[in-house]
């Protein structure tokens, strides 16, 4: 089964603020496309980001021995840091994902000591106003904002009658209480994102590419699967006018390890179209205007830029418009986010410099 492969064992890595450069990144067509960045030093590593209303939230921990905080930045749409916090959870610790909250921010991830998972409620300075350990078997995969709270989509365990995983989607409000709970079969599920009047979960399900459509309370709306002769999987989904696009990776291509998907179906899952990409990792997908971006890591030794990073701007029926190549050293690729209007960010952790997270304007 494909999963979002990562081609670089990160290091030691995580850190204080170093600084934010304006500069540019390699178009596809020799031309350059301005971005800024912003770096940390390498004692952090980033794990996920996060849009808000005011920029982004940069998710990660201090570095990687078994006491690490988590640490999270929060930028502006300029790339300045807003503030910076570190939070303590006993034992190695993983941020999964966060979600605007009224007045604030809840951060959750996953701990090796029991119970395995906790939540922390931050203000909109980052300070801490409550913590909680959930008790629930199963492991976090991501969240996305829910009538003032959040949904949380996890996994708790494979039912041996079927060989499938079970997937929860639970509802929780602003003070971390839960409201309900519904659950599905798949093999796992990667990502959970709004759609309509409801939201889509993404992942794979018996060796193919899945996206489950729900109501807003959880219940079933339409199922989507897409495979070959090989293994596929959905990443991330995205709702459109006429229907959901999704970015995943396909095992099907002769001659091939892996490479990067986008697959349109209609509202009620139907397939209508997929194009492929030279990726072999990805990352995210946001929609613009009138197309989407993706973001992956190119096949290794496969491109002709000097690059890590893939940024493809597309148009909306997956044709590419331009491929941007940001260049880095060697490390790990988290995630793209809508800034603006006219622009993205996507972030990684370099192998020896630590985290990034650069601004693309796209054309």
């Amino acid at each position: 089964m494909v999963q979002p492969s990562r081609r670089a064992v990160i290091g030691s890595l995580g850190g204080l603020l170093t600084g934010r450069v304006a500069g540019n990144a390699v178009g596809s067509d020799g031309q350059a496309s301005e971005f800024w960045y912003r770096t940390f030093d390498d004692e952090y590593q980033c794990m996920d980001l996060v849009s808000t209303d005011t920029g982004v939230l940069v998710l990660g921990r201090t570095g990687r021995d078994q006491e690490d905080d988590v640490w999270v930045a929060s930028l502006d749409t300029g790339g300045e840091v807003r503030w910076t916090t570190n939070i303590e959870v006993s034992g190695r610790s993983d941020v999964i994902s966060a979600v605007p909250a009224a007045d604030g921010y809840v951060i959750a991830g996953e701990t090796g000591q029991s119970p395995g998972r906790w939540l922390v409620r931050l203000d909109t300075t980052g300070a801490e106003q409550w913590r909680k350990r959930p008790t629930r078997a199963g492991s976090l995969t991501d969240l996305t904002p829910h009538e003032g709270g959040y949904l949380a989509v996890g996994e708790s365990g494979i039912d041996h009658d079927d060989s499938l995983s079970k997937i929860w989607v639970r509802a929780v409000d602003s003070s971390g209480t839960s409201r309900w709970e519904r659950s599905y079969k798949c093999d796992h599920a990667t990502s959970i994102t709004p759609w309509d009047d409801g939201y889509l979960i993404a992942g794979a399900k018996r060796g193919d590419a899945w996206v489950q459509a729900i109501e807003d309370d959880g219940t079933p709306r339409s199922e989507h699967t897409y495979g070959g002769v090989g293994s596929e999987n959905a990443h991330t989904a995205v709702g459109t006018d006429d229907g959901i696009v999704y970015l995943g990776l396909t095992e099907s291509i002769p001659r091939v390890d892996s490479r990067g998907m986008i697959v349109k179906t209609t509202r009620d899952g139907d397939f209508v179209w997929r194009r492929t990409y030279d990726m072999e990792a990805v990352s995210g997908l946001v929609r613009t205007g009138d197309g989407f971006v993706a973001v992956g890591e190119p096949p290794f030794g496969s491109t002709d830029l000097d690059v890590e990073t893939l940024v493809y701007t597309l148009d909306s029926r997956g044709r590419l418009r331009e491929t941007v190549g940001l260049t880095s050293s060697v490390g790990d690729l988290t995630g793209v986010v809508r800034l603006n209007q006219n622009s993205v960010a996507v972030a990684g952790t370099e192998f020896s410099d630590g985290p990034w997270v650069r601004a693309v304007v796209l054309a």
